[in-house]
């Protein structure tokens, strides 16, 4: 076990890391501009969607008619950008609820496959970050620690 005073204790936390992914997918309609993810409403029209599918998947937006009492939009939200949250749109926010907020938002819907969500994408962009972490950290410790790193990954969810 490494001494108390050896280790170095690192909290990194992905805020909106879900909104990230959509942005990094689709920046021309989604960057600088309030967006949130919803988790798909199993009560809404469910339709199977890949990551790819990004116009299908972005089933709200401004200047598109919206049904704001519909069942499609009102999934819960897992991620809201800083531009949403601005606008007093919170996680765990119901879609339709969040547009009231927010007219201007758009909400991207998780990909969808096999009936439930497909987070795949979200979770290789999570190793992603994590190795770009981990190879940081390696090359740029003292060459006397270099095998001697340990970097342990925890969940800790809000």
């Amino acid at each position: 076990m490494v001494p108390a005073q050896q280790r170095i204790v690192v909290h990194v936390d992905v805020d909106a890391m879900y909104v990230g992914c959509e942005r990094e997918l689709n920046p021309n309609a989604l960057l600088h501009v309030p967006v949130a993810v919803s988790q798909y409403n199993p009560y809404g029209k469910l339709q199977e969607t890949s990551s790819e599918e990004v116009d299908k998947r972005l089933i709200v937006r401004p200047g598109r008619p919206v049904n704001v009492s519909g069942d499609d939009i009102n999934g819960s939200l897992i991620a809201v950008s800083y531009e949403a949250r601005a606008e007093g749109v919170k996680r765990n926010d119901r879609g339709r609820d969040a547009v009231k907020k927010c007219p201007q938002l758009r909400i991207v819907q998780v990909p969808v496959k096999h009936g439930k969500a497909d987070l795949t994408m979200y979770r290789d962009a999570s190793y992603r970050v994590l190795n770009k972490l981990v190879a940081s950290v390696k090359e740029n410790a003292p060459s006397s620690q270099a095998g001697k790193i340990l970097v342990e990954k925890a969940s800790i969810d809000e």
